[in-house]
């Protein structure tokens, strides 16, 4: 099972790093070869991922419990997922859980997200616009259930019934991203207020969740303008 949830990991992270080079790929030859059938059939997976929208699957969640054995993932929680569905559903509680710190790739928010997959497998992740239309990798993240982190977009979430009203939030985002460390523990939350006065303004609460070992799974490349340009594209 470790092994099996070893080759798991290692797959979100191939897809992580190598969507985007597939992606300048495919936009290179079609621009420079466009009346190439190869080029066509090169770029035929972006562009059927583009026109197809992601996909919640908790089914799909359900199955990857070895990665939590590869990882050795453990959650403490202060309320059992009975009583987190009984505020959710007979009193109509809403929650904004809020994950830090955001780490390159969330593997611990993965795992959460499978462990708890049989409760709260349709809770949505907030995330960038950008990430909602970029090409396979918002189909492969994407079964994790992803929606716009717009303000606008995220007050809509809330008051919709029921799990499908509560959502997770990386507040640190990218720039919390760029600030990893494998030595330490760094979060980017003192100047990301707005999703505090959202929850004020909709009458959610908020639930904090801590992520130990997220920052020490994959280090980042926090030198040169990558880190700019990152956040600039979302």
């Amino acid at each position: 099972r470790i092994l099996i949830g070893f080759i798991i990991a290692s797959f979100f992270s191939l897809v992580y790093f190598l969507a985007p080079i597939y992606v300048c790929t495919c936009i290179y030859y079609m621009v420079t070869s466009p009346r190439d059938v190869s080029t066509w059939k090169f770029a035929s997976v972006m562009i059927i991922s583009i026109i197809i929208p992601p996909m919640n699957s908790p089914v799909l969640c359900s199955k990857l419990t070895p990665m939590l054995d590869f990882f050795e993932y453990e959650e403490i929680r202060e309320t059992s997922f009975e009583e987190f569905e009984r505020l959710v559903n007979e009193e109509g509680k809403t929650y904004i859980v809020v994950l830090q710190p955001h780490g390159v790739l969330s593997y611990t928010g993965f795992c959460g997200k499978v462990a708890t997959s049989e409760h709260v497998g349709y809770l949505p992740t907030a995330v960038a616009a950008a990430l909602l239309k970029f090409p396979i990798l918002k189909h492969v993240i994407g079964i994790f259930g992803l929606v716009d982190a717009s303000s606008k977009n995220m007050a809509k979430v809330f008051r919709l019934n029921g799990v499908r009203g509560c959502m997770y939030l990386y507040p640190g985002g990218i720039a919390e991203l760029f600030r990893c460390s494998q030595t330490e523990e760094r979060l980017y939350l003192s100047k990301r207020k707005g999703f505090v006065k959202l929850a004020l303004r909709e009458g959610v609460d908020i639930v904090p969740f801590y992520f130990f070992g997220n920052t020490s799974i994959l280090s980042v490349l926090s030198t040169g303008p990558l880190a700019v340009l990152s956040r600039k594209l979302g």
